[in-house]
């Protein structure tokens, strides 16, 4: 199986594998954004979350 990359608004971050591991974190703008988790072009996951200025907040996303 290939490597699971996370995105934010269609924008690849990294290795879902780093972010695990690291419990690494990422600063956004506040506002609406959507978080995919994908395998190559396909989309695993998708969650739209809305982030307030100065707000940290952690998302947990499913994979089987």
């Amino acid at each position: 199986p290939g490597a699971l990359g996370i995105y934010i608004d269609n924008l690849y971050m990294g290795d879902a594998k780093e972010f695990a591991a690291e419990k690494k974190g990422l600063t956004v703008l506040p506002g609406t954004h959507v978080v995919e988790v994908r395998s190559g072009d396909a989309v695993l996951t998708s969650q739209k979350i809305y982030v307030g200025g100065g707000v940290s907040k952690t998302i947990t996303v499913p994979i089987n």
